[in-house]
């Protein structure tokens, strides 16, 4: 009878473990998860806001590559300045009448 129990406690040690380790590993998730300062649910919105600013940082770069090509042209060219200023800004020649068809 003596082996019976200490075979009984041997099976609810092991039993105990394994749902204290169960246990444990919910809470650590849990706290990963959900409540640490650091959490997996704010990491991965801040990856999300990085490659938001990475794609704004793309198009602002495109767009200044796209100015400086129009700079170079209207210094060095009088005529696509005079066009320029034209279609943009509507100016004209005092003996000039503009008008506008949209």
């Amino acid at each position: 009878m003596n082996e019976h129990k200490k075979e009984e406690k041997k099976i609810h040690k092991g039993v105990s473990d394994r749902f204290l380790c169960i246990v444990a590993s919910i809470i650590f998730f849990v706290i990963i998860v959900f409540l640490d300062s650091n959490n997996i649910i704010r990491w991965s919105t801040e990856i999300i806001h990085v490659h938001n600013q990475e794609k704004t940082i793309q198009e602002y770069r495109r767009k200044i590559k796209e100015t400086d090509a129009q700079l170079e042209s209207l210094t060095n060219n009088k005529d696509s300045l005079e066009k320029f200023a034209r279609e943009k800004y509507f100016y004209h020649k005092k003996d000039e009448e503009i008008f506008i068809v949209k």
